[in-house]
């Protein structure tokens, strides 16, 4: 069953700066409870009006305005400021915290994490596309989401074979012309959510993961030696495609075959999630 809103002992609740109400009062969001085994997935516009960026950019630490600043393009840099001040705004109704007193820390491969102090177990990962943002929340185990824009292009066999297994590869060269260039995103979608949960960048070996590229649920494996197949990392991993509208491809990896993966709307209502 989707997790729902709506009883007081299954929400937290936060008054987010930025998130404005008709009568430009605060909104008060509630998020859902996060327990072990849940996932949650938000799906959030980031094309803000200037009033809704200028409320987040309060929200920034110095790093994350210096990051803003060095952006060239005005639509560039209000994209970022949306993504960043959202993702603190979701985080914090998880957290229990303002907004802005939020501090992050960065792997070696550069994965995020909140930092000690405001660390309530959750984990999380970002990406974004295009207008769009997707937040994935786990309550435990990591968790790895991404976001890539479906445009018409063929499919560049050199990055396919730089990147990607070799079973992928050849699964893809064996696919009619036409359906290349869709595979080959959505291939390059599910291993971007598996690199992003195990938080490795693309310089991890191709080898690492294989993914599935056709059929209906995607798999992901590792190590592929002949016929032999290893699971990847000699854990359970769940991977799912999520259906984020005709313009976007996206997945989600998470940590554990046994999930509750509900998908919501940001800012939040009473009613906007979906089970999977």
């Amino acid at each position: 069953m989707p997790t729902t809103l709506g009883a007081a002992a299954d929400v937290l609740s936060l008054a987010a700066i930025g998130s404005e109400g008709g009568d430009g009062m605060h909104r008060v969001l509630e998020v859902p409870r996060l327990r072990t085994g849940d996932v949650h997935i938000w799906l959030a516009c980031i094309d803000l009006t200037a009033r809704r960026i200028q409320a987040l950019v309060e929200l920034l630490t110095p790093d994350e305005i210096d990051r803003m600043e060095r952006f060239r393009f005005p639509r560039d840099r209000d994209r970022f400021v949306a993504a960043r001040g959202l993702l603190r705004s979701c985080l914090a109704c998880y957290c229990d915290t303002h907004p802005g007193r939020l501090r992050f820390r960065y792997g070696t491969r550069g994965k995020p994490a909140v930092d000690a102090g405001s660390d309530e177990g959750i984990r999380f990962s970002v990406s974004h596309a295009d207008g769009i943002a997707l937040y994935a929340v786990a309550g435990d185990g990591q968790v790895g989401v991404d976001l890539e824009p479906c445009r018409p292009h063929p499919m560049d066999a050199s990055v396919a074979r730089r990147y990607f297994s070799q079973r992928e590869y050849a699964t893809l060269s064996q696919l009619p012309p036409a359906m290349r260039p869709d595979a080959f995103i959505r291939c390059w979608t599910r291993r971007e959510a598996c690199l992003k949960a195990q938080g490795e960048g693309l310089s991890s070996p191709p080898q690492e993961i294989d993914a599935s590229i056709v059929g209906g649920a995607p798999m992901a494996v590792g190590r592929t030696e002949g016929i032999e197949v290893i699971p990847w990392r000699c854990v359970r991993w769940c991977v799912r495609d999520l259906d984020v509208g005709p313009d976007c491809l996206a997945a989600v990896a998470v940590h554990g075959a046994a999930r509750r993966l509900s998908f919501f709307a940001w800012p939040p209502t009473d009613r906007n999630a979906n089970g999977f």
